[in-house]
């Protein structure tokens, strides 16, 4: 008998946890990656562990970090 195993977390709900996770840390520039990286894994633990480990997906980095550091750059 096998289980059929959960989706992995949409990129829509990953993006959603990695924003929440980056504003709770102050908006911290250029932590994009591991906020995202934390909100895959706290999405994937919450389904169980037949989850995948990753999605393809890259993530995004917060629009307000790249405003930040267009505007450090033109100083």
């Amino acid at each position: 008998m096998s289980t059929n195993p959960s989706p992995p977390p949409s990129h829509a709900a990953i993006n959603a946890r990695a924003q929440a996770i980056w504003e709770t840390a102050g908006r911290p520039e250029g932590a994009a990656l591991e906020h995202w990286l934390q909100a895959e894994r706290e999405l994937n633990a919450q389904k169980g562990p037949e989850a995948p480990a990753a999605t393809p997906n890259p993530p995004p980095v917060p629009a307000k970090d790249l405003a930040d550091s267009k505007r450090k750059r033109a100083r």
